[in-house]
Protein backbone atom coordinates (compact mmCIF):
# COMPACT_ATOMS: atom_id res chain seq x y z
CA UNK A 1 0.00 0.00 0.00
CA UNK A 2 2.87 2.77 0.79
CA UNK A 3 4.10 2.23 -2.66
CA UNK A 4 0.89 3.23 -4.20
CA UNK A 5 0.96 6.34 -1.85
CA UNK A 6 3.95 7.12 -3.53
CA UNK A 7 2.32 6.71 -6.63
CA UNK A 8 -0.46 8.64 -5.97
CA UNK A 9 0.86 11.42 -3.80
CA UNK A 10 2.05 13.88 -6.61
CA UNK A 11 -1.96 14.30 -7.82
CA UNK A 12 -2.78 16.95 -5.53
CA UNK A 13 -5.55 15.34 -2.78
CA UNK A 14 -6.75 12.23 -4.77
CA UNK A 15 -4.48 10.49 -1.96
CA UNK A 16 -7.90 10.54 0.12
CA UNK A 17 -9.59 8.28 -2.46
CA UNK A 18 -7.45 5.52 -0.56
CA UNK A 19 -9.02 6.31 2.74
CA UNK A 20 -10.98 3.19 2.93
CA UNK A 21 -8.76 0.65 1.09
CA UNK A 22 -5.77 1.87 3.45
CA UNK A 23 -8.18 1.28 6.64
CA UNK A 24 -8.67 -2.40 5.06
CA UNK A 25 -5.34 -3.06 5.50
CA UNK A 26 -5.16 -1.46 9.16
CA UNK A 27 -3.37 2.12 7.54
CA UNK A 28 -5.31 4.74 9.18
CA UNK A 29 -5.90 8.67 7.35
CA UNK A 30 -3.05 9.95 9.33
CA UNK A 31 -0.46 7.70 7.98
CA UNK A 32 -1.88 8.16 4.95
CA UNK A 33 -1.59 11.82 5.23
CA UNK A 34 2.19 11.85 6.44
CA UNK A 35 3.40 9.50 3.98
CA UNK A 36 2.09 11.36 0.87
CA UNK A 37 3.23 14.40 2.77
CA UNK A 38 6.84 13.05 3.05
CA UNK A 39 6.94 12.23 -0.74
CA UNK A 40 5.53 15.64 -1.45
CA UNK A 41 9.09 16.95 1.05
CA UNK A 42 11.64 14.61 -1.19
CA UNK A 43 10.17 16.59 -4.50
CA UNK A 44 12.36 19.09 -5.99
CA UNK A 45 11.56 22.46 -4.23
CA UNK A 46 13.49 24.52 -6.69
CA UNK A 47 11.66 22.99 -9.95
CA UNK A 48 8.36 23.12 -8.06
CA UNK A 49 8.52 26.84 -7.63
CA UNK A 50 10.34 27.44 -11.24
CA UNK A 51 7.37 25.09 -12.92
CA UNK A 52 4.56 27.27 -11.08
CA UNK A 53 5.73 30.61 -12.28
CA UNK A 54 6.21 29.21 -15.89
CA UNK A 55 3.00 27.34 -16.22
CA UNK A 56 1.15 30.53 -14.83
CA UNK A 57 3.54 32.75 -17.64
CA UNK A 58 2.28 29.71 -19.89
CA UNK A 59 -1.39 30.85 -19.73
CA UNK A 60 -0.70 34.48 -19.37
CA UNK A 61 -3.22 36.57 -21.92
CA UNK A 62 -4.88 33.30 -22.55
CA UNK A 63 -2.46 33.19 -25.04
CA UNK A 64 -4.34 35.37 -27.21
CA UNK A 65 -1.55 38.11 -27.29
CA UNK A 66 1.47 36.72 -29.63
CA UNK A 67 3.58 38.90 -28.69
CA UNK A 68 3.20 37.30 -25.29
CA UNK A 69 2.69 34.29 -26.07
CA UNK A 70 6.05 33.82 -27.89
CA UNK A 71 8.19 35.79 -25.44
CA UNK A 72 6.97 33.64 -22.66
CA UNK A 73 7.30 30.12 -24.82
CA UNK A 74 10.82 31.23 -25.04
CA UNK A 75 11.44 31.60 -21.50
CA UNK A 76 9.42 28.36 -20.59
CA UNK A 77 11.55 26.40 -23.09
CA UNK A 78 14.97 27.82 -21.77
CA UNK A 79 13.72 26.75 -18.34
CA UNK A 80 13.21 23.29 -20.02
CA UNK A 81 16.27 23.12 -22.11
CA UNK A 82 18.22 23.78 -18.41
CA UNK A 83 16.13 21.25 -16.09
CA UNK A 84 16.75 18.61 -18.38
CA UNK A 85 20.46 19.69 -18.50
CA UNK A 86 20.42 20.20 -14.84
CA UNK A 87 18.17 17.82 -13.49
CA UNK A 88 16.56 15.33 -16.61
CA UNK A 89 12.63 15.79 -17.34
CA UNK A 90 10.57 17.20 -14.80
CA UNK A 91 8.04 14.61 -14.20
CA UNK A 92 5.09 14.35 -12.27
CA UNK A 93 7.25 12.34 -9.21
CA UNK A 94 9.87 15.70 -9.26
CA UNK A 95 7.15 18.49 -9.62
CA UNK A 96 3.91 16.73 -8.90
CA UNK A 97 0.67 17.71 -10.61
CA UNK A 98 -0.30 21.14 -8.56
CA UNK A 99 2.77 23.70 -7.96
CA UNK A 100 2.86 26.56 -5.56
CA UNK A 101 -0.61 28.13 -4.84
CA UNK A 102 -2.27 25.10 -6.55
CA UNK A 103 -1.24 25.24 -10.50
CA UNK A 104 -1.79 23.41 -12.52
CA UNK A 105 1.00 21.60 -14.51
CA UNK A 106 -0.07 19.41 -16.86
CA UNK A 107 3.08 18.82 -18.54
CA UNK A 108 1.49 17.59 -21.73
CA UNK A 109 0.20 20.93 -22.49
CA UNK A 110 3.47 22.67 -21.42
CA UNK A 111 4.92 20.35 -23.87
CA UNK A 112 2.82 21.43 -27.17
CA UNK A 113 4.29 24.49 -27.07
CA UNK A 114 8.05 23.81 -26.70
CA UNK A 115 8.88 23.94 -30.51
CA UNK A 116 7.13 27.51 -30.89
CA UNK A 117 9.01 29.81 -28.15
CA UNK A 118 12.82 28.78 -29.61
CA UNK A 119 12.78 27.19 -32.55
CA UNK A 120 16.51 26.29 -32.60
CA UNK A 121 15.76 24.51 -29.23
CA UNK A 122 13.00 21.94 -31.35
CA UNK A 123 15.44 19.11 -32.31
CA UNK A 124 17.25 19.29 -29.01
CA UNK A 125 13.52 18.35 -27.19
CA UNK A 126 12.65 16.07 -29.78
CA UNK A 127 15.97 13.76 -28.79
CA UNK A 128 16.16 14.62 -25.57
CA UNK A 129 12.60 13.60 -24.57
CA UNK A 130 12.45 10.63 -26.70
CA UNK A 131 15.01 9.32 -24.38
CA UNK A 132 13.07 10.02 -21.40
CA UNK A 133 10.04 8.38 -22.84
CA UNK A 134 12.33 5.01 -23.50
CA UNK A 135 13.30 5.52 -19.66
CA UNK A 136 9.94 5.95 -18.70
CA UNK A 137 10.12 9.22 -17.23
CA UNK A 138 8.26 11.51 -20.43
CA UNK A 139 4.65 9.68 -20.90
CA UNK A 140 4.62 8.94 -24.78
CA UNK A 141 1.57 11.14 -25.13
CA UNK A 142 3.38 14.00 -23.71
CA UNK A 143 6.31 13.97 -26.42
CA UNK A 144 3.62 12.77 -28.89
CA UNK A 145 1.44 15.92 -28.61
CA UNK A 146 4.68 17.82 -28.59
CA UNK A 147 5.57 16.66 -32.30
CA UNK A 148 2.40 16.21 -33.89
CA UNK A 149 2.06 20.04 -32.70
CA UNK A 150 4.80 20.99 -34.17
CA UNK A 151 4.30 18.52 -37.61
CA UNK A 152 0.93 19.69 -37.96
CA UNK A 153 1.44 22.39 -40.87
CA UNK A 154 4.71 20.93 -42.18
CA UNK A 155 5.19 17.39 -42.73
CA UNK A 156 1.94 15.74 -41.63
CA UNK A 157 0.64 14.62 -38.13
CA UNK A 158 2.79 11.53 -37.04
CA UNK A 159 1.46 9.90 -33.68
CA UNK A 160 -2.10 11.73 -33.91
CA UNK A 161 -2.16 13.15 -30.40
CA UNK A 162 -2.35 16.26 -32.06
CA UNK A 163 -5.35 16.26 -34.60
CA UNK A 164 -4.66 18.22 -37.89
CA UNK A 165 -5.34 18.27 -41.49
CA UNK A 166 -2.38 15.26 -42.40
CA UNK A 167 -3.14 12.35 -41.14
CA UNK A 168 -1.93 8.82 -42.32
CA UNK A 169 -3.74 6.62 -40.34
CA UNK A 170 -1.72 3.25 -40.55
CA UNK A 171 1.44 5.32 -40.82
CA UNK A 172 0.32 6.82 -37.52
CA UNK A 173 -1.22 4.14 -35.51
CA UNK A 174 2.98 2.55 -36.47
CA UNK A 175 4.44 5.14 -35.08
CA UNK A 176 2.32 5.28 -31.56
CA UNK A 177 3.30 1.55 -30.82
CA UNK A 178 7.12 2.53 -31.60
CA UNK A 179 7.14 4.37 -28.83
CA UNK A 180 4.17 2.59 -26.89
CA UNK A 181 1.17 4.44 -27.10
CA UNK A 182 -1.88 2.39 -28.40
CA UNK A 183 -3.24 2.16 -31.81
CA UNK A 184 -6.04 4.57 -31.81
CA UNK A 185 -9.22 4.20 -34.19
CA UNK A 186 -9.15 6.91 -35.91
CA UNK A 187 -12.62 8.29 -37.33
CA UNK A 188 -12.24 9.28 -40.80
CA UNK A 189 -14.39 12.01 -42.00
CA UNK A 190 -15.88 12.64 -45.46
CA UNK A 191 -15.11 15.67 -46.95
CA UNK A 192 -18.26 17.29 -48.89
CA UNK A 193 -17.56 18.94 -52.13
Amino acid sequence: MYKLLDVVAPYKRHYKNLFPICAKYGIDSLSVEQKTASTKDNMNKRLIDSFSVAFVRDQEAKRMVSLVMVKNDAKNARLLKWTLENYGYPSFRKIATTGNNDVFMPMLIFWSYMWIGVPEYYSYFKNTSLKYVKSGECSPREYATMIDHEHENNYGILYGEYFGDFLDTLKSNRNRRSIGLKSRDFKIKKISK
